[in-house]
């Protein structure tokens, strides 16, 4: 992906009644002394220095390895801001490559699994479609609380109309087969699937209108990761590397460290930092990007438009 991706304008819908819901506090800013990174997965690393960047709590509370990813690269391992810091500036030029690569090669996973998981949803039961979105209002960590409270509704209503369907079936194979059946049979056999048509009509709208609810936010491929056990039974456990969620949050590891690595090395260049500079700035880095939610989900909205552009490609 590169460069600053295009979004269009999304049209606004309608809301449905919502309850009063608290809204969890804001965190303290952090103080503007380091540069801001882009979220994006652009290959190209990022060269100059900014404002530093703020950011709000999730709605329900996440460490940072759920926003962030493994915790190799955030913190031990080989290919740690730590480890990468003792490496000579050569050093640190390959290795930008290396996980350059390495992040291209994850993002390109990524975005078939999302393909293939889009595929599935759309395929599936609206009996299916309704317990993922239900799942998700109550897991995601990326909703706000007045998007989960209005996604909560319509999945309540997708779940009383499969109940109100279900009774109708039963009933409908309690009665007699038409062809032995006397008219009164066949007129009352007509009013129920009368009824059990209305009821999967409201029950397939109440879906639709959820999954735009959330598309329209920016958050389905944070959907499909979620509920990807749900969509594809045959799926990875979730949170695992093979699994969607697990490859995401490590598609935003490799980006965070690309893009900090990126940023230590052109500004050297340019301002000729000290190793004290360079270990302050990786400091006030990590602690934003640990609390800036609203990176991750530009990360994820990216993500969504990329799938979106390869599926009419």
């Amino acid at each position: 992906m590169t460069g600053k991706i295009e979004r269009p304008p999304t049209a606004a819908r309608a809301k449905v009644e919502r309850t009063q819901v608290e809204t969890p506090a804001k965190t303290a800013a952090i103080a503007p002394t380091a540069s801001k990174v882009k979220t994006g997965f652009s290959s190209e690393a990022p060269a100059t220095l900014g404002a530093g960047t703020t950011g709000n709590h999730v709605a329900i509370s996440a460490r940072p390895d759920t926003l962030w990813g493994s915790a190799e690269r955030r913190g031990g391992g080989p290919d740690s801001p730590a480890e990468i810091m003792k490496l000579s500036p050569a050093q640190q030029t390959e290795k930008l490559a290396q996980l350059t690569a390495q992040r291209d090669e994850l993002q390109a996973k990524v975005l078939e699994r999302i393909s293939q998981l889009d595929i599935k949803f759309e395929n599936s039961p609206t009996k299916t479609k309704a317990e993922a979105l239900k799942e998700y209002a109550e897991v995601s960590e990326q909703l706000d609380p007045e998007t989960r409270q209005e996604l909560r509704q319509m999945a309540r209503q997708a779940e009383q109309a499969q109940h109100r369907i279900d009774r109708l079936v039963a009933r409908r194979e309690g009665m007699p087969p038409s062809r032995n059946a006397t008219p009164e049979t066949k007129a009352a056999r007509a009013a129920l699937a009368a009824e059990l048509r209305a009821a999967r009509k409201e029950q397939r709208d109440a879906v639709k209108e959820a999954t735009k609810v959330v598309d329209d936010e920016g958050l389905k491929v944070d959907r499909l990761a979620v509920t990807e056990q749900i969509i594809d039974p045959s799926a990875p456990k979730p949170g695992t590397d093979g699994s969607l969620l697990g490859m995401v949050k490590n598609l935003f590891s490799f980006n965070w460290i690309t893009e900090w690595l990126g940023t230590i090395i052109s500004s050297r260049k340019e301002k000729k930092l000290d190793l004290e500079q360079d270990k302050q700035l990786l400091e006030q880095l990590l602690v934003n990007h640990q609390r800036d939610q609203a990176a991750k989900r530009e990360g994820l909205r990216e993500l969504a438009i990329e799938a979106s552009a390869r599926k009419r490609a």
